[in-house]
Parts: structure tokens; C-alpha cells; sequence
């Protein structure tokens, strides 16, 4: 079984002001248990992406697009 959640954030955007093209901000919280073991992940990304165009759910599925790539390598 597997639980996902996602926050996201314009506001460090304008902290980051410096690195440009940077939309949203996200902490991804992964959360699997597998044969009675519960492990827990936390991973941080940044989008160029904003709100309008990739919400919160947009973002998740996104992010689980990306690995299932990485993962068939």
C-alpha cells in the first residue's frame, strides 16, 4: 500500500528570486507499507510550472510519472 502527499508553494519563488524560472516549490511525502514494514520519504522539488498550469494533483502525477521512467531504466 502506498500514500502520497503533496504541499506546494509559490511563496519561495520570490525568495529564490535569483533563479529564474522557479514557479512552485514542493514537499512530496511518500509513505509504503509492505509486507508489515511502514517506511517514509520525504523529497523536495522545484517546478518552473506554475499553479495555473500544474496544481497540487497535476504535481503529484508528475512526480510519479518522472520515477515510473527512472524506475523502467
Amino acid at each position: 500500500m502506498e500514500r502520497r502527499a503533496i504541499t506546494t508553494s509559490t511563496w519561495l519563488g520570490e525568495y529564490l528570486g535569483g533563479w529564474p524560472g522557479v514557479a512552485q516549490v514542493f514537499r512530496l511525502v511518500r509513505e509504503r507499507t509492505v509486507g508489515g514494514a511502514t517506511t517514509v520519504e520525504v523529497v523536495y522539488g522545484i517546478t518552473s510550472l506554475g499553479r495555473v498550469v500544474a496544481d497540487a494533483g497535476r504535481l503529484l502525477g508528475l512526480s510519479r510519472e518522472h520515477w515510473g521512467i527512472e524506475n523502467g531504466l
